[in-house]
């Protein structure tokens, strides 16, 4: 069945209006158009269309390569899109809908990001069609890798969020000849956007500064992109092994002086915290605007590894003495309160008080109560009795040792878990505050 005149009019039409495709097209066409637009006599790519030209620019980023905040980089892979209009290449013609020209063949706005590291110049190659409307239109799409500049905060390392700018300007031109503003809806869109591993978009804005250059005021769009860091990696690799090294830290205490072991194994401890602090310093940047939280944490553990390492050696020492030397007074009672600090249950056998008869043992009762309760042989050191009796006189070195050992072991986890805990909790706090902030 063969198909009405009237409705192959109708289809030329939609692929007319919809793809700028006409049924009348010809190579010459679009070559006569082309002349008659870049007539040497009516155009001049050097001046520009209007007294002010507005000019929009939205980014359109393809994947985030990187976000390295010792080196305060961003590396970021995308292009811009940037309209105008220019009236005298505006035509009436409808056979051809859009034609396309080079960046050295119509004028167009020298464009740069002034916070670039790599490429600080005008975007500019020489091959970059620029697309042209009937109505005038210009839209043109300079794509490129931008590796920029990026004031980073590592305070909350390895649960940070980070601002990066895109500062884009028309240089040389005045604000007066160049109004430069930011595309409706999505200044930087993610429809082509390719998700990274490490880092995840939250969000972003723009704003329009003016700054002075050269005594003349200039306009600058700066779009704002946030990114938060995916702290799993981090988080495992760590912050993990770091809090199992300061557990480990704390049993050197645990450990009996007679192994032999003692002082290798707090020194094996406080290198690998050396290394942790290295490794950690190697992704934080050299600045001291803002210190990270991870470091501090590192800092204190690591010193609490080297207090560890001179009580070990000190306890070591007090554990070699020979039992006939003297303890002093002082010695005894700096002993008692450590004791007392530490909640030391330690137990040493008194003196008998009460015979023992082959085949029954006989207790001593204490009559001034009228309960009877049986005393045991076995006291408590830091007991008021103790204090009272002459037990202490009998204190030796290795037991003055072992109450040592056993005041550092308590509150070395104390004062970790109290160091750690506040640490971690300013971490998350952190995290939290930019995880409420962007959903706002």
């Amino acid at each position: 069945m063969a198909i009405p005149i009237h409705r192959w009019r109708l289809l030329g039409m939609i692929l007319i209006v919809q793809y700028g495709i006409t049924m009348a097209y010809d190579t010459s066409v679009e070559t006569d158009l082309l002349s008659s637009l870049f007539n040497s006599s009516t155009y001049n790519r050097f001046v520009r269309p209007s007294s002010q030209v507005n000019v929009t620019v939205r980014f359109v980023v393809l994947s985030l390569n990187e976000l390295d905040i010792k080196t305060q980089t961003m590396d970021i892979s995308g292009y811009l899109e940037v309209e105008w209009n220019d009236p005298r290449l505006a035509w009436s013609s409808s056979n051809v809908i859009a034609s396309t020209v080079n960046e050295d063949t119509v004028w167009y706005p020298p464009l740069t990001i002034v916070n670039s590291i790599d490429d600080l110049e005008i975007l500019y190659d020489g091959i970059t069609p620029i697309r042209m409307f009937s109505s005038g239109n210009m839209e043109w799409l300079p794509l490129r890798k931008f590796q920029l500049h990026c004031d980073t905060n590592p305070s909350f390392y390895p649960f940070d969020t980070q601002e990066c700018p895109i500062a884009i300007t028309a240089w040389s031109y005045t604000s007066a000849l160049i109004n430069l503003e930011a595309a409706s809806g999505d200044v930087f869109s993610l429809d082509f956007y390719h998700k990274n591993g490490e880092w995840e978009y939250v969000s972003s804005s723009s704003t329009t500064v003016t700054v002075q250059r050269a005594g003349h005021d200039t306009t600058t769009l700066v779009i704002t992109v946030k990114f938060r860091r995916r702290p799993q990696f981090h988080v495992i690799n760590t912050i993990m092994p770091i809090m199992l090294l300061g557990i480990l830290n704390g049993f050197i205490f645990a450990l009996s002086v007679d192994s032999g072991e003692k002082m290798g194994f707090v020194l094996t401890v406080l290198l690998a915290y050396a290394v942790y602090l290295t490794l950690v310093a190697d992704h934080i940047p050299t600045t001291s605007d803002n210190m990270s939280i991870l470091s501090v944490l590192l800092l204190m553990i690591l010193i609490l590894s080297v207090l560890s390492v001179i009580a070990t050696i000190y306890v070591i020492r007090l554990s070699g003495r020979p039992d006939d030397e003297p303890i002093s007074s002082m010695s005894k009672r700096l002993t008692k309160l450590i004791a007392r600090a530490s909640l030391w249950r330690g137990c040493r056998r008194h003196k008998k008080r009460a015979d023992v008869v082959p085949g029954n043992v006989t207790t001593s009762k204490d009559k001034t109560d009228d309960q009877e309760r049986e005393k045991t042989w076995v006291q408590d050191i830091s007991s008021d009795h103790d204090e009272k009796g002459d037990d202490w006189d009998s204190l030796t070195w290795k037991e003055i040792a072992e109450i040592i050992d056993h005041f550092c072991f308590l509150w070395y986890f104390i004062v970790t878990a109290i160091v750690s805990g506040t640490c971690l909790i300013l971490l998350i706090s952190g995290y939290a505050s930019y995880q409420t902030s962007s959903t706002n």
